[in-house]
């Protein structure tokens, strides 16, 4: 449970949810102008329809927003890097390596790492993709991957040479 509305008040549990559940949707951070739009459409809906209305119609249109339903890698022009390339954020680089090697969005101690300055050098980079690697939920992901790669799916289709297999 994120917060108790009936301590803390329904504008300080809707705030914490909006930041703690966009963060996730998201994967990274809101930024405030995003908080403000979630908060207001709240706002606009609990005082009509009550807390719980208001709290599944911000959900709502989280899970519509284009940041949830696509993953852009624009960078951060801000951050070092070569003039021709653009460094990814700490988030985009977790995001990447999550669907990458997962197929899902970053788990906790993945957007920990990007939230703490842990995907900053190659070497942190490596260790969290071999953390992601030793995970079963990556062989599925790389079966798939060398299956198509490979094009292993259509091998008993494609015809053999009887002169080069005889036996086949």
């Amino acid at each position: 449970m994120l917060c108790d509305v009936a301590v803390e008040g329904a504008a300080v549990c809707s705030t914490k949810f909006i930041n703690v559940m966009g963060k996730r949707i998201f994967r990274r951070p809101l930024e405030q102008a995003d908080t403000d739009r979630y908060l207001a459409l709240f706002q606009k809906v609990s005082a009509v329809d009550g807390f719980n209305t208001g709290i599944e119609v911000v959900l709502r249109a989280m899970l519509q927003s284009p940041h949830f339903l696509y993953r852009a890698e624009l960078g951060n022009p801000n951050l070092p890097a070569s003039p021709s390339r653009i460094r990814l954020t700490p988030y985009e680089v977790a995001t990447e390596l999550s669907y990458l090697l997962w197929g899902t969005m970053p788990d906790a101690e993945l957007m920990n790492a990007a939230d703490t300055g842990g995907l900053d050098t190659d070497a942190q980079v490596e260790a969290q993709a071999l953390r992601l690697l030793q995970d079963p939920r990556s062989d599925a992901i790389i079966e798939r991957f060398v299956t198509s790669w490979l094009e292993l799916d259509r091998l008993d289709s494609i015809p053999k040479d009887p002169m080069t297999y005889p036996q086949w």
